[in-house]
């Protein structure tokens, strides 16, 4: 759904009725939904960190979200979270 920018008031009634599952299922016609993930992985320190982006299917959520955590630990997320410099 969309708002014009600045409204606030009519964004606010949109947020609390809009349910993107249900918006997905009917909206036959803007063809399917996605879903943008962003990942983040940051040391403890927070000086070091990784990122990575991905976009699918909004019904294919849960594989998005594993493929983004698997692009990550190949990056070498396990590695940055153990960094204990």
């Amino acid at each position: 759904m969309e708002v014009r920018e600045g409204n606030t008031e009519t964004a606010a009634l949109i947020r609390a009725i809009y349910h993107a599952p249900t918006h997905a299922a009917v909206d036959d016609t803007a063809g399917p939904a996605f879903l943008n993930l962003a990942g983040r992985v940051i040391n403890r320190q927070g000086t070091k960190h990784l990122r990575a982006d991905m976009t699918g299917p909004l019904d294919r959520s849960w594989e998005l979200g594993e493929r983004l955590a698997e692009l990550l630990i190949g990056q070498g997320a396990e590695s940055l979270l153990a960094d204990e410099t």
